[in-house]
């Protein structure tokens, strides 16, 4: 008799293996004392789900990596992203650190060495902007255990909510120790999970490039001030 439970077992796996490859390598890292683990850790995540993937029928579509079915929903999905983004860095943020009593830090910047230096902002804007963060993070976050989640949990209404919040939640654990970013992080991805799942019609590119517009923005607004 067939188990009928065993894809589902299967895909708790995988998602359990991406998982250990992720936090396995961050907490690997720093335990060298070695900088950028959260981007390092999605990389390898991403390792990790190409070669769970690589070999199976319709490759990567599973995950949103397809073309979105149409073109005008996919520039409209962009563009309501890159807005909500906005919205929530020049309206909420502020908000959120006058909420939660922040106190800016002396502390050298983690990007200073962009200071002034052309090189490092192409290197950072296609590594961490483009790559580790727009790709890695959506694939990882959004593609996988977003969706996972939502199959394991039976993918109804109920079952897609619950992921759109746990993903949110994770994403914004992981995003620093000061509560307004990690509040701020969350925001931005309950807004990218239910986009998602409605407007971009489980594609995700239109999140990727979307993710990336902000970022490049802002590792420009980085190099520009300070040179």
């Amino acid at each position: 008799m067939t188990n009928v439970s065993s894809p589902r077992l299967q895909m708790a796996a995988e998602v359990g293996l991406v998982l250990c490859a992720f936090f396995g390598t961050r907490f690997a890292l720093r335990l060298l004392d070695i900088s950028y683990s959260g981007p390092i850790g999605t990389v390898v995540a991403l390792g990790a789900i190409y070669l769970l993937y690589r070999y199976r029928t319709g490759l990567f579509s599973p995950i949103g990596l397809r073309t979105h079915p149409g073109a005008g929903p996919a520039a409209l999905s962009i563009v309501l992203t890159v807005a909500v983004t906005i919205l929530l860095a020049t309206v909420i943020l502020p908000y959120l650190k006058t909420l939660t009593g922040y106190v800016p830090s002396d502390a050298p910047g983690r990007f200073d060495y962009i200071k002034g230096n052309a090189t490092a902002l192409v290197l950072s804007v296609v590594g961490i902007a483009w790559f580790a963060a727009a790709f890695g993070e959506e694939v990882l976050f959004r593609g996988f255990l977003m969706t996972r989640l939502a199959v394991l949990l039976g993918d109804s209404f109920t079952a897609r909510s619950v992921a759109v919040a746990g993903q949110a939640l994770l994403f914004a654990m992981l995003h620093g120790s000061v509560l307004a970013n990690q509040l701020f992080a969350g925001l931005i991805a309950l807004a990218y999970g239910i986009i998602y799942f409605t407007l971009a019609k489980r594609s995700l590119w239109p999140l990727i490039v979307a993710h990336a517009i902000p970022d490049t923005i802002s590792f420009i607004q980085m190099y520009a001030a300070q040179r």
